[in-house]
């Protein structure tokens, strides 16, 4: 595993964990079975980090790969909400208050915001 989460939700908390082989598994944390909502296709590579939170009014799951791809998933809608390509594999990813995100790349940080009025 290289990465392990949770994330309160209305009903309890959601547990996300991923791996070197790229696959993201959503599970109720208070009885360890699988999410009931749809989860993310697994990766082509390996997740470096997973972070969650809400952007922009959604509850989001994010993940950074190795192959420089970072992956938002809305979890209300079920599905997948963007792609970003960096310009390196991402080591960390931290939601900044529901406005953007900050992203580890080496020894930088970037922080991704939307553009006011996009």
């Amino acid at each position: 595993m290289s990465d392990v989460l949770l994330l309160r939700t209305g009903t309890g908390l959601l547990g996300a964990s991923a791996d070197a082989r790229g696959i993201v598994k959503l599970w109720d944390a208070a009885t360890g079975l699988p999410w009931e909502g749809a989860g993310p296709e697994p990766y082509p590579a390996a997740i470096n980090s997973l972070a969650a939170g809400r952007l922009y009014g959604r509850r989001v799951l994010i993940s950074a790969a190795r192959d420089s791809l970072l992956r938002i998933w809305d979890l209300d809608a079920c599905h997948p909400a963007a792609v970003l390509h960096l310009p390196g594999p991402a080591s960390r990813i931290c939601p900044l208050e529901g406005e953007g995100l900050a992203v580890a790349l080496g020894r930088d940080v970037v922080v991704l915001r939307q553009p006011p009025g996009a």
